[in-house]
């Protein structure tokens, strides 16, 4: 299981939806970009991309991701919601799936062993 399925599996368990298959496919292209500024992040172009790999439409894979990220949220381990919102109090009402996208992103990549860190490990 790679690191995606892992905490997405920590959040809600349910990764029979075919949402969630998205949701694993957008947050690996995801993790190929720089997460510094994602201001700028666009979650269409990151939708053509993954189309370009699953030939799933972008459109149907966005209500899809939208119907994952209201399962997470209603439905979700709220505890391991909160170690993605870094321990903060959780918004009152559901993020968009670009929200929650980011937010999966950065805490994966704070997770990651910095390259400085596995060279002292080596």
């Amino acid at each position: 299981m790679n690191k995606h399925s892992d905490i997405i599996a920590e959040i809600s368990g349910n990764m029979s939806l075919v949402g969630y298959r998205d949701l694993r496919g957008v947050l690996a292209l995801v993790a190929e970009l720089d997460l510094n500024g994602m201001d700028d992040f666009n979650l269409g172009s990151i939708l053509k991309q993954q189309q370009e790999k699953t030939g799933r439409k972008p459109k149907t894979a966005a209500r899809s991701l939208e119907r994952v990220v209201e399962d997470i949220w209603k439905n979700g381990d709220k505890d391991v919601l909160r170690r993605i919102y870094h321990g903060r109090k959780l918004p009152t009402e559901m993020p968009k799936p670009k929200n929650l996208i980011i937010r999966i992103a950065y805490y994966e990549k704070e997770k990651m062993p910095t390259q400085k860190n596995v060279q002292e490990v080596s």
